[in-house]
Order: structure tokens, then sequence, then C-alpha cells
């Protein structure tokens, strides 16, 4: 009898664990990297620390993958043209939501999936691409994360970089020729004007920065300020172990580029972006309209500054920076 009671316990187990697990819902959620490579975005701890803080954010709030989350990782390596076949693949797979790292990949995804929920990453130009129809309401499948406040950050770099060079007269911007022409970039030659510096374009390609520090080797500037951007976050090691080789002072946009080998930088924390991102992921997931989340401005921004590079082009780093800094590598 004791049996037959063991029994029947085990199997209204089973029973009640196969019901669960029909009942068990999984969210498909894509991302699409511009450069970076998908080796390195993939797994429970993605080596790009972005991807990572926004898998382990997605684990906190309870999504895991391979149990009640498909998480694609995708990228673009480099080429751009490529954004409409793999976006084409993965809505052959069923995706519930996708993530861009910025608001340039969105008309050409809306050609392929028009009404896919996007969550991206913008600048505070956003309303001037006439993707959102407001900050507050952005209408539509769109809905994002700044990682700016306002153009005046860019400027902000510049003289920033300037209390750590005060003699530099001739300062390199290293972008490409889209973001030169942008608000941003004009906004940087606005401040260049300002402060009595002559600004250099070193021109960097979407295969990456070689050519552009070449072209600082040559030119011999007094100090670099790289331009923030998707394509400058994929090459941070590059850039800053070539800012370093450089052996002038240079301000990038993102600390994780610091931590390569930049002098410095200052910029909204994309790691509490991609976090925040996640939390706008869930929100969806749980019915939220993208279009009706609001475009959310970034709240925590960061100071880094590398001793290390500091000492070997013979800088000393002012205290009105250190005192100010967040992060410091050495």
């Amino acid at each position: 009898m004791r049996v037959s009671r063991l029994l029947v316990v085990a199997l209204l187990g089973a029973l009640c664990a196969g019901a669960h697990a029909q009942r068990l819902k999984v969210h498909s959620v894509a991302y699409i990297a511009t450069n970076s490579p998908v080796s390195a975005l993939s797994g429970p701890d993605p080596a790009v620390p972005v991807a990572r803080a926004f898998v382990h954010r997605l684990r906190d709030l309870g999504y895991v993958d391979g149990r009640n989350l498909r998480l694609e990782m995708r990228s673009l390596e480099g080429d751009w043209g490529r954004t409409e076949q793999v976006v084409a693949e993965l809505m052959q797979r069923g995706i519930d939501v996708l993530l861009l790292p910025t608001s340039a990949l969105v008309p050409r995804v809306r050609k392929v999936a028009p009404e896919v929920p996007i969550v991206m990453l913008v600048g505070s130009n956003v309303m001037q691409t006439g993707l959102v129809q407001s900050l507050g309401r952005p209408g539509g499948n769109i809905t994002g994360l700044a990682v700016d406040v306002d153009t005046e950050i860019e400027a902000k770099r510049l003289e920033m970089l300037l209390e750590l060079a005060p003699g530099a007269k001739r300062v390199a911007f290293v972008s490409s020729a889209a973001e030169l022409a942008s608000i941003y970039g004009q906004r940087v030659q606005a401040t260049a004007r300002r402060l009595g510096v002559a600004l250099l374009h070193a021109e960097s390609a979407t295969a990456g920065y070689a050519g552009a520090f070449a072209f600082l080797a040559r030119e011999r500037p007094q100090a670099l300020l790289v331009a923030h951007g998707a394509a400058s976050y994929a090459f941070r090691r590059e850039i800053g172990e070539l800012a370093r080789a450089s052996e002038i002072p240079s301000s990038c946009a993102h600390a994780e580029t610091v931590a390569h080998g930049c002098l410095m930088s200052y910029g909204a924390s994309l790691a509490h972006v991609f976090v925040r991102a996640a939390d706008y992921v869930d929100k969806i997931l749980k019915g939220a309209r993208a279009g009706e989340l609001p475009i959310e401005q970034p709240t925590v921004f960061e100071l880094a500054v590398n001793l290390g590079t500091a000492r070997a082009i013979g800088l000393e780093v002012p205290s009105s920076i250190l005192l100010r800094a967040d992060r410091v590598f050495d």
C-alpha cells in the first residue's frame, strides 16, 4: 500500500512538472553588434563588457538562456550592408525584441522587420533623425536609451584633454567622415576654434583604426581625441594600444578603452546603459509597447584615467582631473 502511494505521488509530480514545462514560455531576444565577433558576445559571461552587463541583468531579472530565453547574438563584423540579411535570418527564427547598439541601423532593420519591437542606443540628436515622435513617447515599435545628454559632452572632452595637455595647439580628431560631419563633430570643431586649437582630421574606417593612427604618426599632433560611437567601442583594445604607443595625450569615449591604454575618457557608463536596456527588454516581454517607453537619458557618467599611460608619456595628471576620476587604471 505504501509503495502504491509513493508511486501515485511520483506520477503526480511528473505530471505537474510536465505541465509546468509546457507553460514555461521561451522568449527570444536578439542583439546585433556592429563589429565585435560573435564569439566575444556569446555565453553566460561574454567577453565584451556591455554584452556581459546585458546578459547578467537579464539573468537577474529571471531570464536564463536555454531555459526561458533564447538569446540570439549576431555581428555585422564591420559590414553594415549585411544588416538586412542578418535580420531576415533572425526573423525566420522568431524574435520578440531586438536590441541595436546604434539608431543608424534602424532604417535597414525596418526594411526587413517593420514591426519587431526595437530597443536602440541613441545620441542626444535622436529627434533630428526622424525615428521618434518625441523623447517621452517615441511612437511606433521603437524605444531607446541615450548614451549622452547633449552635444556639449564632446566639447567637454576636448576641454578636459587640454587640461592634461595645456600647451597643445594641434589636436587630432580621430573619427569617420560621417562622425566628423555629425552634430557631435561640428561641436568639436566649434570648440577647437573657440579654444584656438587647430583640429586635424584623422579618418578612421569600418575595418579599424590603424590608418588613422598612421596619419597621426606622420602629422605628429600634440594630442588626440577619439570620437565616441559603436565602432570606437568595438575597436577599444586597438585604439587603446595605438593611443598609448602614439606617446601623445589622448582622450577616448569609453572607460573600457582607457583600460587598454588610452590616457583618459569621459562619458556615460555604457555598462549601465546596457543594464537599463535589459530592463526595457523585460518590460516589452511583459507586455509594454516599445513606442510608449520614453527615451531614457543616461544617469551614470564616468571619468577614467590611465596613470600607467601618463607615466609612459612623461605626463603628470593634474589633481583637478584625479580628484574627479571615477576609475583609475595603472
